[in-house]
C-alpha cells in the first residue's frame, strides 16, 4: 500500500480531498479571528466555514486584464456561497441546435462540438478551437503527453 493510499484509508476519504477540507477551515479560522467574517455582498455574518465563499468583487472573467484582475488580493472579499452563485453569468442560449463556443465567442451548430463522455453533454469548445488550441500548446510543450514524453525521456 502506497503512502497516499495509506492516508486516504486512514482519513476515510482521498489526502488531497481532506487537504482542501483543512486549508478551507484554517482560512476561515483566520477570517473569523481577524473579523472578516462579514459577507461582502449582504453584510451579514458568514457563521459556518460551509457557508464560506472566496468572492472577486469586481468580476474577473471578461475584464480588459483578467490575470492580474484575478490575483489581486485587494479585489477578494468573503461572502456566503449563496451570495456569490447570484451573480454568475449565466450560460448563452442561442437559436436551437446551436452552442456557445467560449473560444471563438459565437453561436455555431452543435454537431461541430465534441461529445464529452465522461459527463455526457457537449464541449463548450469547438473542434476547431479545440484542434487550434492544442496545437499552440503542443508547440509551447505544454500537453499531457508532451510532459508524459518529457519524463519518459528524462529517465
Amino acid at each position: 500500500m502506497g503512502i497516499n493510499q495509506k492516508k486516504s484509508a486512514q482519513l476515510g476519504m482521498s489526502y488531497g480531498k481532506a487537504s482542501g477540507i483543512l486549508r478551507k477551515s484554517i482560512l476561515f479560522w483566520l477570517i473569523q479571528e481577524l473579523g472578516w467574517d462579514t459577507c461582502c455582498k449582504c453584510d451579514k455574518l458568514i457563521e459556518t466555514v460551509d457557508e464560506l465563499s472566496i468572492e472577486h468583487i469586481e468580476p474577473w472573467l471578461d475584464s480588459d486584464d483578467p490575470i492580474a484582475l484575478f490575483f489581486r488580493l485587494n479585489n477578494i472579499g468573503f461572502s456566503h456561497v449563496c451570495c456569490n452563485r447570484q451573480h454568475r453569468t449565466t450560460k448563452k442560449i442561442g437559436p436551437p441546435g446551436t452552442q456557445w463556443c467560449w473560444a471563438c465567442k459565437q453561436f455555431k451548430d452543435v454537431s461541430v462540438f465534441p461529445k464529452q463522455t465522461s459527463r455526457h453533454r457537449w464541449s463548450d469548445e469547438c473542434r476547431e478551437c479545440h484542434t487550434i488550441r492544442k496545437r499552440k500548446l503542443r508547440a509551447k510543450g505544454r500537453t499531457a503527453a508532451d510532459r508524459r514524453r518529457n519524463v519518459d525521456s528524462a529517465e
